[in-house]
């Protein structure tokens, strides 16, 4: 008879699942305090509005100019600076460019204007064009690349140019399911989008496109403006709910701002997270943005002109100012 020594350990008879239990199982009291958002590693913007495997909504109706704001946040976003979007950058970011939307003529005209544009914001052309060094544009390698291909492309892409940002233009172009199964959007970001993002410690932001518009009477104006409005694009809500911000662009108002060809940026989902301030400096999830009559470039009218626009007559006796 074989004697097992006193001090003999124990085979190990756990399943391999059983295992990765006990290793992934945790005591809610231990989960590690918060940091600063400085000192995180996987932040990329101010109050945790958008951090590294984070899944991020522009969402605007059809011809409004949500293109042009994708690419006019690239420049600001490379530099360090605070776009027409999202809160303020922690550091410079790499950002690439997937869109399928516009050809390459109209592309060079959007970067053409928002030169022009940024340089009337006070920027020097030297230091635009050294941001836009931090930008690629891998959307030629995105031709024709949809559902599984276009999750094997994206994580060659990563691996051979890390980046931090990938804005995707528009997700429709590339998901190849049916927007209205909450079902298949599951399958496709959860299972697919996510791991990607996680490994790769990216952000990205999708552009994408609202339902028809729906009347809301009790508003006085098209979709909404509280919570609910996070929920206007097109497609299942599962969308929305896996998407960690939502911002929306919507018309002003007569009410709200009376600049020729005004919009409403809202933070429809983490809005209290963008540092938005309005004129009496409450924070606030609203920010109005107008076409720049010279450029192809949205511009952040003053507060004067805004205010001017709501009284005319006074308007009329009041020298113009420039926009900020």
């Amino acid at each position: 008879m074989i004697e097992t020594p006193q001090n003999a350990v124990a085979p190990d008879t756990r399943t391999a699942e059983e295992k990765s239990f006990d290793a992934g199982a945790r005591d809610y009291a231990d989960i590690p305090e918060p940091v600063n958002e400085r000192e995180n590693p996987d932040a990329l913007f101010a109050n945790g509005w958008g951090r590294r495997g984070h899944f991020a909504l522009l969402v605007a109706p059809s011809g409004v100019g949500k293109s042009v704001i994708s690419t006019q946040l690239l420049v600001p976003w490379a530099a360090g600076r605070p776009g027409l979007v999202g809160s303020a950058p922690l550091i410079p970011l790499r950002i690439a460019v997937i869109q399928a939307e516009d050809d390459d003529t109209e592309m060079a005209e959007f970067r053409r204007d928002h030169r022009l544009g940024h340089m009337a914001e006070g920027w020097t052309l030297q230091d635009i064009l050294a941001a836009e060094r931090k930008i690629k544009d891998w959307s030629p390698f995105f031709r024709g690349k949809v559902g599984d291909g276009f999750l094997r492309g994206l994580e060659l892409a990563l691996r051979r140019q890390p980046v931090d940002v990938v804005i995707l233009n528009p997700l429709q172009s590339y998901a190849e399911i049916d927007l209205n199964k909450n079902r298949e959007i599951t399958e496709f970001l959860r299972n697919g989008i996510a791991p990607i993002l996680s490994k790769s410690r990216v952000l990205m932001l999708c552009v994408h496109h609202t339902n028809k518009p729906q009347i809301d009477k009790n508003k006085g104006g098209v979709f909404g403006d509280d919570a609910m409005s996070a929920y206007v694009g097109a497609g299942g809500a599962e969308l929305t709910n896996y998407a960690r911000s939502v911002t929306f662009i919507r018309r002003c108002t007569e009410k709200e701002c009376k600049v020729e060809n005004s919009f409403m940026l809202v933070g429809a989902k983490r809005g209290n997270r963008l540092g938005w301030k309005d004129a009496e400096g409450k924070r606030t999830v609203h920010k109005i943005i107008a076409y720049s009559p010279d450029y192809i470039h949205w511009r952040v009218p003053s507060r004067e002109e805004i205010e001017e626009t709501k009284n005319p007559v006074d308007a009329a006796s009041t020298p113009s100012r420039q926009p900020v």
